[in-house]
């Protein structure tokens, strides 16, 4: 059984209100919820679910809620400053985790996943992230990159954000040299009604080609090694 920790993290507009899992691995990853003015906050359903696939997989994982939402300081600002309410949250978790930490994933939500993916392109040691619906409509990503490798989820019945942009997004990066997937589960509304088991089955097939591709850099890395070691 995995022990969750209820924290309070240092944030840039007072204290931030946290849950934290540690794991048993060199894993670690942000969960982001979705807007708090339509009822996101860190332990809704949603949020709950996406903590339970990554624990199952032994990262150290943390959600938070952005300022103004449960006990974190602060007001909710829809967007402008909640990115900095993210990035304190990574600087937490990496100092948390340490040096031996090898993958640092970012995992959001509907607006979560729209500040999920600013948080990833401002965050160079982001190994991967993972966005689910993101509001991107009324989002800033101007930055586009650096950008990890990532995984665009979505669904064809979506009519709270149209899937349409997503998917542009996603090829938008792509074209950028970038390890992009995209994913539209089928008949899948904005809230994964009756796909909530497709919804892990992809998430979990990624967590796995993620661990695949680590494993090949490492072997790749050491190589190398030899090969200049007997040189």
């Amino acid at each position: 059984m995995h022990r969750v920790f209820d924290i309070l993290i240092h944030g840039p507009d007072g204290r931030l209100e946290g849950a934290y899992c540690r794991g048993k691995s060199s894993k670690a990853v942000l969960l982001l919820h979705p807007d708090p003015e339509h009822g996101g906050h860190m332990r809704s359903k949603i949020m709950q679910f996406l903590n339970a696939i990554f624990i199952k997989d032994n990262f150290d994982t943390l959600r938070i809620n952005f300022r103004g939402v449960g006990k974190s300081q602060g007001k909710f600002s829809k967007g402008k400053y909640e990115l900095f309410d993210a990035l304190a949250a990574l600087d937490w978790l990496t100092q948390r985790t340490g040096p031996t930490l090898t993958q640092l994933w970012i995992v959001g939500y509907s607006f979560g996943a729209l500040i999920a993916l600013q948080s990833a392109m401002r965050r160079p040691e982001t190994t991967n992230f993972v966005s689910i619906t993101p509001s991107i409509e009324s989002g800033d990503l101007n930055l586009l990159t650096p950008c990890p490798n990532g995984l665009f989820i979505h669904g064809s019945e979506d009519t709270t954000v149209n899937h349409v942009h997503t998917q542009s997004l996603s090829e938008t990066l792509q074209r950028q040299n970038n390890i992009i997937n995209y994913c539209c589960i089928d008949q899948a509304d904005h809230y994964y009604t009756n796909k909530l088991a497709d919804l892990q089955n992809i998430i979990c097939d990624y967590i796995h080609q993620a661990d695949l591709n680590n494993t090949s850099k490492d072997i790749a890395q050491n190589s190398r090694t030899l090969q200049l070691f007997h040189s």
